[in-house]
């Protein structure tokens, strides 16, 4: 069942990663995007990814009987929820009404060079994972990452 979710989860990151767009001026006319227009398309990317992201992490740290392995997984979740509820609540903060977290580009920088590494790393040394689990995992996971690298590059 766990095996079955987790390739479930790769799958929905790699669905993600190919329905995620960044609002980019394309057209000479257009006007350039002001700077909480960019890091508002960055916290929706993130949102977008956060979705699969989030529930991936919680199984991964269910799945955990290393302790080392399970402190990785737990410090990769704190991470992510930390970047997602930044990003949401940037997201939100105009449609509700309420003064928008301080969201930044290097919260997302950091997330996606230090922590994605953890986590591909933690998803090979997995004993519970196929070989095909472990392809299907990071392939999933490699490109939620690509997804967010051009996301803030977009947004720098």
């Amino acid at each position: 069942m766990k095996s079955k979710f987790i390739m479930l989860l790769a799958a929905g990151f790699a669905m993600l990663a190919g329905c995620t767009t960044v609002g980019t001026a394309t057209s000479t006319t257009a006007a350039p995007l002001t700077t909480q227009q960019k890091l508002t398309s960055l916290a929706m990317s993130v949102n977008k990814q956060c979705t699969v992201a989030l529930p991936f992490l919680a199984t991964m740290k269910q799945v955990q009987t290393d302790p080392n392995a399970l402190k990785i997984a737990t410090d990769l979740d704190n991470a992510a929820v930390k970047v997602c509820g930044l990003a949401s609540g940037y997201v939100a903060a105009p449609i509700v009404g309420t003064t928008a977290p301080a969201f930044s580009l290097a919260d997302v920088q950091t997330f996606v060079n230090s922590n994605v590494p953890q986590l591909i790393t933690l998803v090979q040394s997995s004993t519970k994972l196929t070989a095909a689990q472990k392809t299907a995992a990071e392939l999933g996971i490699t490109g939620a990452q690509t997804i967010l690298a051009i996301a803030v590059a977009n947004a720098q």
